[in-house]
């Protein structure tokens, strides 16, 4: 199984992409999970991924 543990999304000022973007690109490059590590906050948990 293949993991990135250390995502950013839009909500840290340091990343462009938002969950439904970065969700996509890690399933087409054959991840099987991510780890969202915003700055600061933990406000993704009320995200639904875009679906």
């Amino acid at each position: 199984m293949l993991f990135d543990f250390h995502v950013h999304t839009l909500i840290s000022t340091c990343s462009s992409l938002d969950l439904k973007d970065i969700l996509t690109h890690s399933k087409s490059g054959g991840l099987d999970g991510v780890c969202m590590t915003d700055h600061g906050t933990m406000d993704i948990r009320n995200s639904d991924g875009g679906g």
